[in-house]
């Protein structure tokens, strides 16, 4: 969508709002942070994430109608894509037959083969070394580090995967990366088995880290009551 952004000086400049269908993996990863953020921070990354203005413009020259006309766009198109989240969620449940993705895809300029026998297709290395990647810190790194380890670039052979892929991956649209991975899902045991191991890992994660907060924070109060 595109509307006029009004600016503090009077002024005013057409821009775009990123549809929700294009929003990356690394996008949904920094509009949907697992610790609480500051309502202005968290205002302006949002605005920034859709439209491509830098936060400082943002926050020097934008006035406030001009952000409120583009938060309401984005809170439709993050409603949508939030949605997106849900119905992917259950799809992962594996309850329906989910459509076939094309046998090459393109993810930052890089094609990729795209594995439709999963467990004839990959190698039991690509297994291995998911397993064993470090905790994922948001649910966006689990579609990210599934199909750095899945996908293999066109014209090679799978010879392991480091950080500079997985980040790489995270350029891939969260429609793509949703499609993907509830495809894999269906039709491997293993990487159902894996991803449980990934998602217990996530969790495992959270969790602690709310319980170092909580010791920081108790142990704030206690220092102030002194």
């Amino acid at each position: 969508m595109r509307l006029d952004l009004h600016y503090t000086d009077g002024t005013t400049q057409r821009v775009t709002v990123l549809d929700h269908r294009k929003l990356t993996l690394g996008d949904w990863r920094r509009l949907t942070p697992m610790v609480e953020e500051d309502i202005l921070d968290a205002t302006y990354a949002r605005v920034s994430i859709f439209t491509g203005i830098p936060v400082d413009e943002l926050s020097a020259r934008v006035s406030v109608k001009g952000i409120g006309q583009i938060m309401e766009v984005v809170w439709g198109e993050l409603g949508k894509a939030i949605a997106l989240s849900g119905a992917f969620k259950a799809d992962m449940a594996g309850t329906d037959e989910v459509p076939k993705p094309p046998r090459r895809i393109i993810i930052g300029g890089k094609t990729y083969r795209v594995p439709h026998d999963v467990e004839v297709e990959c190698t039991f290395g690509q297994f291995v070394d998911w397993e064993a990647w470090r905790a994922p810190e948001h649910e966006a790194d689990l579609c990210a580090e599934a199909l750095a380890f899945m996908l293999v670039e066109e014209g090679k052979q799978y010879g392991g995967t480091d950080a500079a892929k997985v980040e790489a991956l995270r350029s891939a649209t969260i429609a793509d990366a949703f499609g993907l991975c509830v495809f894999f899902f269906e039709k491997s045991p293993e990487f159902q088995r894996v991803t449980a191991l990934r998602y217990q890992a996530f969790h495992t994660r959270i969790q602690q880290a709310h319980t170092r907060t909580a010791k920081s924070s108790a142990h704030d109060i206690e220092v102030s009551e002194h």
